[in-house]
């Protein structure tokens, strides 16, 4: 007995009954599953019937020969493994079988040790496929283990900005009340930011909720100069307390797309100038600049600080996922990337960085300087 022959099933096709007989009788000790047929048209019923690993195939039969046959099954499945008994004689028809894309020939007069070689043989070729098959499928469930991991961290990272904001102003609320120190012109003021936090995280929600079901974004005709204002107004809980002020010179400009991935995008880079900022622990007044203008039917924003810009070393991996120069307990290194992610697959745009020293109020300030570029549609 065969162990690996025992893995797979087999279609024998044959007339002559003396060697169907002797054929089948080795097949049948060998194999997993044995089909038999005496014509080709009984051959192909029982494969669309029985879909087996390999067919075994004399040349000439009646009703339908063999290579009709095989070249029935092969126009429907090239992969078809089919080995044929032929002759020397039977050129021609050899000919013919080549075209066909026949895979193993079994010369007349039957041996059985040559009929072993090559069943053998086809089924070496066939564990390959399978256990090729099989690394494949667990590469892809690997990789979509590996897209719902990325995912969920990348939901953390959008989730964690509104909600870290959320629990300080309600803890501040809290505290206020507690102490009795808590005026209600303050109190108004900290729920009115709470609210817009949260409208801006329900934002955030519906648009994975839409990825995750596979739907479009919702797009909507927004303005820049109004959609700086409500990042200005999202970001002021982010940097207080950090003594970074937050100047905007914006310009009149219309964009049709979606607006909650527009502010992560600010918000993103916003925050990442504030760490660096915490980071470095610079002493004097922090500014973090956003300037836009259209040049060449391209909307142009840059975005910079004066927190002594990036290492050069590390300039052109900022943008790479997970990469990050930050505490391990404060950086994820998905900021930049998602913003890169964001600006490439709903924005058609760019993104790029570079150290700049610059001049502010008669003052001279280093900072990183981040370039946004988004083609504007034809009008």
């Amino acid at each position: 007995m065969n162990e690996l022959l025992k893995n797979f099933s087999i279609l024998y096709v044959e007339d002559d009954e003396i060697t169907l007989e002797l054929v089948s009788s080795i097949l049948y000790e060998n194999f997993k599953k044995v089909y038999i047929a005496d014509n080709g048209q009984e051959g192909i019923n029982l494969y669309n019937k029985h879909k087996p690993d390999i067919i075994l195939t004399d040349l000439l039969m009646p009703v339908m020969d063999g290579l009709e046959m095989s070249a029935q099954i092969k126009e429907e499945n090239p992969e078809q493994m089919i080995a044929i008994f032929t002759s020397f004689n039977e050129s021609e028809h050899l000919y013919k079988a080549i075209n066909i894309g026949i895979d193993k020939y079994i010369l007349k007069p039957l041996d059985s040790e040559q009929l072993f070689f090559t069943l053998n043989s086809i089924a070496k070729i066939l564990e390959y496929k399978n256990q090729k098959e099989e690394l494949e499928n667990l590469i892809k469930i690997q990789s979509k283990i590996l897209s719902i991991g990325e995912m969920l961290q990348n939901i953390s990272h959008h989730w964690r900005q509104p909600l870290d904001l959320i629990s300080t102003l309600a803890s501040g609320i809290k505290m206020g009340k507690d102490f009795n120190s808590l005026s209600i012109e303050d109190e108004t003021e900290m729920l009115d930011k709470i609210i817009i936090q949260t409208k801006h995280l329900s934002a955030i929600i519906e648009d994975f909720r839409s990825f995750f079901k596979n739907t479009s974004i919702k797009k909507e005709d927004f303005e820049i100069d109004d959609m700086i204002t409500k990042i200005k107004a999202l970001a002021e809980d982010m940097i207080d307390g950090e003594n970074i002020t937050l100047i905007s010179n914006s310009t009149k400009c219309i964009l049709h797309n979606s607006q909650t991935h527009f502010i992560q995008i600010f918000l993103n880079l916003i925050n990442n100038s504030k760490d660096i900022f915490i980071q470095k622990n610079t002493e004097e007044k922090r500014y973090i600049f956003i300037n836009t203008k259209i040049k060449d039917n391209h909307l142009i924003i840059n975005l910079k600080d004066n927190a002594g810009g990036i290492d050069d070393m590390f300039l052109d991996k900022i943008f790479e996922p997970y990469f990050t120069t930050k505490h391990q307990y404060t950086g994820t290194g998905l900021g930049l990337y998602l913003s890169l992610t964001i600006l490439k697959k709903y924005f058609d745009g760019t993104i790029t960085c570079k150290n700049e020293t610059y001049t502010y109020e008669n003052k001279e300030y280093t900072g990183a300087n981040f370039k946004i570029e988004i083609p504007l549609e034809e009008e």
